[in-house]
């Protein structure tokens, strides 16, 4: 029986013990980089998790009620803009056996709760890990074959064909809003079919399905000899949220480098290391204390 009593103790975690309010403490005190705004952890419940919206810069966080679907392979997005709203909104998409989306759940900081909606793309969408938020539709990159968005209240469902081949099997996309004040869209691909040249476009008319290429430019003007003499691919993270401004990360030890489209000027920012896995989440610092509903 003492042996058996053993076997037991050794199965048993010792968080399980911990409440919840406890655990949140525990988490809210670990150091993270300011790099996290949105995240998820398990509860004691091993068949459910419990969404967190934290502000790193003032270390408020709120966590939310349980969406009415739990699973771990979800796709999860939070939608926030402090220009429009103290509000928030987290999108969690539903899937299919195959990856495509049938559904999302949509919570409301306002209303607090979360409401569910079937998905309007028409199409099978599978979505990539690449999105941006701004007037009021969070935007992402569908595999293959177009932009697609939805609106906060998940009535809303855009398609928006690529300004490239849609077929093309390699072609590294990035989308992001660099003025969301003007509701300009933009999206940075590199077409592996035409020498890896770095593409911009922009959607200028909000409302219109039409991309202007904006920029073009090739790897060997944006990182020289180093760049032919090796055969380095580089692979954008994100755009600047303000100016005409990319970062990319390329090389065998994943080098970050900025890129500014109107002066042309490159700029050598750090190296992540040959581990770092992406995606890279851009981050900027807010310090607006009246935000809704946070702790």
């Amino acid at each position: 029986m003492a042996d058996d009593s053993k076997d037991i103790s050794r199965l048993l975690n010792p968080a399980d013990k911990l409440t919840e309010d406890l655990l949140i403490e525990i988490l809210s005190r670990v150091p993270y980089k300011s790099l996290c705004r949105f995240n998820r952890f398990e509860t004691a419940d091993s068949q459910a998790f419990d969404y967190v919206v934290c502000n790193p810069a003032t270390e408020k966080w709120v966590a939310l009620p349980l969406p009415g679907f739990f699973s771990k392979i979800q796709t999860a997005r939070l939608g926030f803009d402090p220009a429009v709203s103290s509000h928030f909104h987290v999108f969690q998409f539903l899937k299919d056996g195959d990856g495509h989306v049938k559904g999302v759940e949509i919570y409301s900081s306002k209303t607090g709760v979360w409401s569910h909606k079937d998905s309007g793309w028409g199409f099978p969408a599978r979505l990539t890990s690449l999105s941006a938020f701004g007037n009021g539709f969070l935007y992402f990159v569908a595999i293959w074959s177009a932009v697609v968005a939805v609106d906060v209240e998940g009535t809303a469902w855009r398609v928006i064909p690529m300004p490239c081949n849609p077929f093309g099997p390699e072609i590294d996309l990035a989308v992001g809003f660099t003025d969301p004040s003007q509701g300009r869209l933009y999206l940075a691909n590199i077409d592996h079919h035409d020498g890896h040249r770095l593409l911009i476009s922009v959607l200028e008319d909000y409302g219109s399905e039409v991309w202007v290429l904006k920029h073009s430019i090739s790897p060997f003007d944006l990182l020289g000899e180093k760049y032919v003499h090796r055969g380095i691919r580089f692979h954008i993270v994100a755009h600047h949220p303000r100016r005409n401004m990319i970062f990319f990360v390329y090389g065998h030890d994943k080098e970050l480098v900025s890129y500014e489209m109107d002066s042309g000027k490159v700029q050598f920012i750090g190296v992540l290391g040959n581990g770092s896995v992406g995606p890279y989440l851009p981050y900027v610092p807010l310090y607006l204390e009246e935000l809704a509903d946070w702790n």
